[in-house]
């Protein structure tokens, strides 16, 4: 089981965008909350379009949800029948990690977890890739 997923933020978004922008599109399910909405506008002066358009966009196509964020670390969930798994995604300057941090009915010891589970974190995986990119061209949009 690989340890971590990296990704790469692309040029021209910077470490605060990215998570706002992941955040948006994980909360799809979710109503931010009056602390995170002014979260969002401390970052930039877009940084609630981003939030908004990212979110507008669903929740990701794979079914994963926001379980809590901050402006370092999002906490992503994701449900299939009693199968739990739960994501830590850390947005860094050098880049979007993702780790797992915890799961359910999924066989998880030491370095191992059901192969289903890698396939849940790839997709999300791309689906951040995705949706940096949507960022990136909202910021664009806006220059």
């Amino acid at each position: 089981m690989p340890a971590s997923w990296t990704t790469a933020i692309p040029s021209g978004l910077t470490r605060e965008e990215a998570v706002i922008a992941i955040a948006g599109m994980l909360s799809k399910a979710a109503v931010a909350t009056e602390n995170q909405t002014q979260t969002v506008f401390r970052f930039t002066p877009f940084g609630g379009r981003i939030f908004e358009q990212s979110r507008q966009a669903g929740m990701t196509s794979t079914g994963w949800f926001l379980e809590a964020w901050d402006d370092q670390l999002i906490a992503a969930g994701f449900q299939h029948k009693a199968h739990y798994l739960r994501v830590s995604i850390r947005v860094e300057v050098a880049g979007v990690v993702l780790s797992i941090s915890d799961s359910k009915n999924l066989d998880q010891a030491g370095g191992s977890i059901h192969e289903n589970a890698l396939v849940w974190v790839d997709a999300l995986e791309l689906d951040i890739r995705r949706t940096l990119g949507q960022a990136v061209a909202v910021k664009k949009g806006e220059e």
